[in-house]
């Protein structure tokens, strides 16, 4: 296989037209494809068509020398099985470069480098969430959505935030499943925030589940996922260091939410450490 040959073809606009008419069509001969071709382009003419027809046979049986395409007896045209792999890289690729389009202020303002890159390689998977304008959006929807957990709640925060009462009762009432916070500590074992203590003494009693990380090399992400069914994801802004909560992303797209989902569980799993209670309790009593 000539591997320029085959990107020169995959890079070209046209040679994809043919590929989506052929998979549409299940099959279709060349004078088939010339049709649509110049149907797209407001172009009828039956001679028109025939001359069209010979420059599209030509680059047809070269997707089939390069493996793209296969031929059939029927002197028809179908879409191989390595047809189909590029023509999905070539939409992974297109989603990528729209989904940087749609965020393109978001990304170029904040530490979207603080990702490990599994993950910014599947950015495409945000093409859908929404971006919130301001803080009091932000908190609207979280607080709306938190109400509405039945089984799971996973956030990752560098702030304890006011979590309702009545999702910490449902928590010790076994209502709710699992409550699971991953920290993200300036300096560990200390808390963050002084207004954070009483809060994190009520989320040990209803025996949330804690991991962290120490933030030595990087920024704080924020995520909040609700039952894997809502999630809100943020990163930390360029110009003042601080995790946005004016600006993040957040929707119910299941693309979305399970991105989010695969990224709280990656740094869970692989990046964070079990929290132990007794150290930051220790801490605050000498304090």
């Amino acid at each position: 296989m000539d591997l320029t040959s085959l990107m020169g073809e995959l890079l070209n606009k046209d040679r994809l037209d043919y590929l989506e008419i052929i998979e549409n069509s299940e099959g279709a001969k060349s004078i088939d494809v010339a049709e649509e071709i110049l149907k797209s382009r407001g172009i009828t003419k039956p001679k028109e068509i025939k001359k069209e027809n010979i420059k599209v046979n030509k680059r047809l049986r070269k997707l089939v020398d390069l493996g793209i395409l296969d031929s059939t007896k029927k002197g028809e045209y179908e879409v191989s099985s390595l047809g189909y792999l590029l023509m999905d890289s070539w939409q992974e690729l297109n989603e990528k470069a729209e989904t940087l389009n749609k965020f393109r202020r978001f990304f170029d303002t904040h530490y979207i480098e603080d990702l490990p890159q599994e993950f910014i390689r599947q950015i495409y998977r945000l093409s859908e969430a929404e971006l919130t304008r301001n803080p009091v959006q932000w908190m609207k929807e979280v607080m709306r959505y938190m109400k509405k957990i039945e089984r799971k709640f996973y956030n990752s925060t560098e702030y304890l935030h006011d979590i309702p009462d009545e999702i910490l009762e449902k928590k010790v009432t076994g209502k709710i499943e699992q409550i699971s916070i991953l920290y993200q500590f300036y300096k560990h074992p200390e808390l963050n925030y002084p207004d954070e203590k009483e809060l994190f003494d009520e989320l040990v009693e209803a025996e949330v589940e804690f991991r962290y990380l120490t933030l030595k090399n990087r920024h704080p992400i924020g995520i909040r996922i609700v039952d894997e069914k809502w999630a809100t994801f943020g990163l930390t802004r360029k110009a003042d260091g601080v995790l946005d909560r004016d600006q993040t992303l957040i929707g119910t797209n299941r693309d979305f939410v399970s991105w989010c989902r695969d990224l709280m569980y990656h740094i869970w799993h692989f990046e964070a450490k079990p929290l132990d209670v007794s150290e930051i309790i220790a801490k605050k009593t000498e304090e």
